[in-house]
């Protein structure tokens, strides 16, 4: 029988299906226009067009650490990056929010980032929330395929119509609806294309303090080989957030707003 290759490091990835996944190029999908550093525009752009976000310059370095090949999905919307990798069509799924009930499909990397809940509302028709109730018989609007569980929102409680951000806002401007719930590090990266909504004389931002600041991960079907491979991309992570490249990365896409792992 003919040994196995010394790159196929079984023991170290702890099951024969993580050491399958390290013999191929892993397939990693993203939303082709989140924020920070996502297009402004509304139709999808090539991917050779698309800007690396924080997310893909962070998890690159994570892939290279850990000797694993990857390779970003850049042409789905993210209810459809997340539908890929839960049927395994795709490996991973990058940038989820953790949920319990996606917990019941997915295996989730550690967090690499922790974000803070914010509500945005026009200014001439401000809402002030204190308390999930306080949001009760207004209009919200949200993002297809996005969570809004830790806002404490009922399914069904937003109009989730629209899968880029850049539309979302526009619907509130529109008076299409009352409030867009959203995290204040994805609006701010938005300034990177020219979309400052934090500063927007008819938009008011204010803090959901009841809500549990999210946070986001790598995500793979359960009991998938990809799955397998999480723990070992865990460990690189760690590392760089711990040596501070992390932090460094989000600095250079949205300076101003501090880095919370």
């Amino acid at each position: 029988m003919a040994r196995l290759p010394s790159l196929v490091l079984t023991c170290v990835l702890g099951s024969a299906g993580a050491a399958q996944a390290q013999e191929r190029t892993l397939t990693v999908c993203v939303d082709p226009k989140p924020a920070p550093q996502g297009s402004a525009a509304s139709a999808t752009p090539p991917a050779a067009e698309v800007q690396p976000t924080f997310s893909m310059d962070l998890f690159s370095q994570v892939f290279r650490r850990a000797g694993q090949p990857l390779r970003f999905v850049t042409d789905q919307p993210w209810a459809r990056c997340l539908l890929s990798a839960e049927r395994g069509q795709i490996d991973f799924a990058l940038g989820g929010y953790y949920s319990d009930t996606r917990a019941q499909v997915y295996a989730f990397s550690m967090p690499y980032m922790t974000l803070t809940p914010m509500v945005f509302s026009r200014a001439s028709r401000p809402v002030r929330p204190q308390l999930a109730a306080d949001l009760q018989g207004l209009r919200g609007c949200g993002m297809n395929g996005a969570s809004y569980a830790h806002y404490g929102l009922a399914a069904g409680a937003l109009d989730t119509g629209v899968n880029r951000y850049p539309k979302l806002f526009e619907k509130l401007l529109l008076d299409r609806c009352d409030y867009v719930p959203e995290e204040l590090e994805v609006v701010a990266g938005m300034q990177v294309n020219g979309q400052d909504i934090l500063t927007h004389p008819q938009l008011l931002a204010s803090p959901a303090r009841w809500a549990r600041g999210p946070t986001k991960h790598l995500m793979a079907a359960k009991g998938s080989a990809a799955a397998a491979v999480l723990p070992q991309l865990d460990r690189a992570l760690e590392q760089l957030i711990r040596e501070g490249v992390a932090g460094e990365l989000w600095a250079r896409h949205v300076p101003g707003v501090p880095y919370r792992p």
